[in-house]
């Protein structure tokens, strides 16, 4: 698809694909930004091996191009919700700091005066991507950092780094972060700066402090069109939905009570992902007809036609996926952040 003028999707052999994705340097930046697409397409659709996915991944690891490398860097993270659990966390997260560290390390971990506008974004994304189960103690030390600049001053930290970091630093946070988070969020004068705290109440890891999250989250601390950040945040973590569900069954007259009817409609989405556990569970109880909507039965069907073809998916392609990353030639995981 030459310039990326045609809208259609096309497909060769394997050992073509690795040739094209081997000489993919040849092609413009919308060229390979096509490619990139196409092959998740393919793959979605199942006419691309679990395995040959990765491989065109990990031939872009070098891009030099920011667009590119978020492309493949949100591409490598959706690998996790459909297919990742226990046995393949650890080669999973080796194959991602592989491919996405060399970016990291191009683009510079600190931001560089004159530097292009579209790579602050980028360097977002993978201080979120390498910072969380990674956890690659250079990426946490300087989340940590990021932090407790934001906390002192949340003006003097850009929006999108401060969100990043802050993400990072709550996953492996503890309980006087999260004091001094909720204390950060109570005193917060821009809504920005707001936003970004309720957030990071819900990307703590600790059990402990999830359920304290979502216990603040329906005091009067937080108004009726943002406390449902927090449970949105915790469900987005495929470790912690469950949790999140559990949190919707058990105060549902609560989150009733304070959020707009428009809102509920919508709660089926913390439970949709790769595990279709959560998500039944979920869609039972607010099918219930004193519950039920017509607005929400739609989200509900289509919450469900993804979690079908996530299963579907990775019905067909784990053995593919697992035989990849255990054979994968990345370097050890760096020891975790303390």
């Amino acid at each position: 698809n030459a310039g990326e003028a045609g809208y259609y999707r096309w497909s060769l052999p394997p050992e073509l694909n690795t040739r094209l994705a081997r000489h993919a340097a040849e092609l413009s930046t919308v060229e390979r930004y096509g490619l990139l697409d196409n092959a998740d397409a393919l793959f979605n659709a199942g006419q691309l091996a679990g395995g040959d996915y990765l491989a065109f991944l990990a031939a872009f690891a070098h891009d030099p191009e920011p667009e590119i490398t978020q492309k493949v860097a949100g591409a490598v993270g959706g690998i996790r919700e459909t297919f990742v659990r226990a046995p393949q966390l650890k080669n999973y997260l080796a194959f991602r700091a592989a491919v996405l560290r060399p970016a990291l390390d191009r683009i510079g971990l600190r931001p560089r005066t004159g530097e292009p506008a579209h790579v602050a974004p980028l360097r977002s994304a993978l201080i979120g991507a390498l910072g969380g189960l990674v956890a690659d103690p250079g990426v946490v030390a300087y989340a940590r950092e990021v932090t407790a600049q934001f906390l002192q001053d949340p003006s003097s930290v850009d929006s999108s780094l401060a969100a990043a970091a802050l993400g990072v630093a709550a996953f492996h946070g503890d309980a006087s972060l999260y004091q001094a988070v909720v204390t950060a969020l109570e005193k917060a004068a821009t809504p920005e700066a707001r936003s970004n705290l309720i957030g990071t109440l819900g990307s703590f890891s600790d059990p402990a402090l999830v359920d304290r999250a979502l216990a603040y989250s329906l005091t009067d601390k937080l108004n009726s069109t943002e406390f449902l950040k927090v449970a949105s945040r915790v469900g987005n973590n495929p470790e912690l939905r469950g949790r999140a569900v559990d949190w919707i069954i058990a105060h549902y007259a609560a989150i009733k009570a304070k959020a707009p009817a428009m809102y509920r409609d919508y709660l089926i989405n913390y439970g949709a992902g790769g595990d279709p556990a959560p998500f039944e569970r979920l869609r039972d109880f607010l099918r219930d007809p004193s519950r039920l909507t017509p607005f929400a039965e739609k989200n509900i069907t289509k919450a469900g036609e993804g979690v079908r073809l996530r299963t579907r998916l990775r019905a067909k392609e784990q053995s593919s996926i697992d035989a990849f990353l255990a054979t994968f030639p990345s370097a050890p995981l760096p020891d975790k952040a303390p």
